[in-house]
């Protein structure tokens, strides 16, 4: 069984472990790195059962430095599934549990985003399998070129949780 829970910056060794493949290096940070970088992120352990198998950190600020986020929206950023547990359907079952738990966890965001470039057609479909529904529009601003912007209103997850 999936869960998430939040990590502290302090635990770096939680993480540690957790690899990509080195093809996904140009989409999203190691773990280990994202943990410990300064900016307005919690950071949370993708975990099943007791093992740590991913990360990611929810950017707080998202609409101050993304032209195209909403007001009161949050950026899911660096999510990642470590190369030795990638293809069993864990990132889809994790972002399946994001709705109901960024609702609980952040009662006045209205909604997440998040950009998947569009040379990884897998991450895509996960996003989407997990929620989230595209945009339609790109974003250019990546490193890795264009992205597809993503976006899940949180308002059904907190009308579930009441």
């Amino acid at each position: 069984m999936i869960h998430l829970s939040a990590l502290d910056k302090s635990e770096v060794a939680r993480v540690a472990h957790l690899t990509l493949r080195a093809d996904q290096m140009q989409f999203s940070l190691p773990p280990a790195v994202a943990l410990i970088q300064d900016g307005p992120f919690d950071h949370y352990a993708i975990e099943q059962g007791d093992l740590v198998v991913g990360y990611f950190r929810i950017d707080r600020a998202y609409c101050d430095h993304k032209d195209f986020a909403l007001p009161d929206e949050m950026g899911l950023r660096a999510f990642s599934i470590s190369a030795d547990f990638q293809g069993r359907g864990l990132a889809t079952a994790a972002c399946r549990l994001l709705g109901p738990t960024l609702a609980a966890r952040y009662p006045r965001a209205a909604s997440v985003a998040l950009t998947v470039n569009r040379t990884n057609p897998a991450a895509y479909r996960c996003y989407l399998a997990g929620g989230f529904a595209d945009t339609g529009r790109l974003y250019r601003g990546g490193r890795a070129g264009a992205q597809h912007i993503l976006r899940m209103d949180l308002s059904d997850h907190k009308r579930g949780a009441r």
